[in-house]
């Protein structure tokens, strides 16, 4: 059973990086900083999930999975959409960083260019960081300790 409570905690992580990742201007220098902040938000959405469920570590770790999957869909999202304008984003941000890595050919899209254009690119986006997000998020989920709440009758 899916306890729903602590992964709309996980996804609340993922749409606070999103909105982070589109308002916050950045100097060019801390761009792989950001950039590596924004493929690592899957870690704290299964924490957050994590600690907010309870049972044992395999349940915690379902639960950070399915965190880190659902956050890792908002954020390939509306990343996909800051690309397209569609979304307005800060210019210097880390999602303006994150498109000016694949716009400056860096991983060959100069030999393909109709894969920038349109919605070609939103699938391989979607796939890569909905898995990266669902690893993180299992990993994270199942090293938590579990529920916070400490109380003397939970104890028992």
């Amino acid at each position: 059973m899916v306890e729903w409570s602590p992964v709309v905690s996980g996804i609340g992580v993922a749409l606070a990086a999103a909105v982070l990742g589109l308002t916050i201007p950045l100097p060019e220098a801390l761009w792989p900083v950001a950039i590596g902040a924004v493929l690592a938000t899957g870690f704290g959405c299964g924490l957050v999930a994590g600690r907010r469920s309870e049972g044992r570590w395999r349940a915690r770790a379902r639960t950070g999975s399915l965190a880190g999957a659902l956050g890792g869909t908002v954020l390939a999202t509306v990343l996909w959409a800051s690309m397209g304008r569609a979304v307005p984003r800060a210019e210097d941000s880390t999602f303006w960083a994150i498109n000016d890595v694949i716009a400056a050919n860096t991983i060959g899209i100069e030999r393909v260019p109709w894969l920038y254009t349109g919605n070609t690119l939103f699938g391989p986006l979607l796939i890569f960081v909905v898995c990266l997000f669902a690893v993180e998020g299992w990993i994270a989920g199942g090293v938590t300790s579990g529920t916070l709440d400490r109380s003397p009758a939970r104890s028992r």
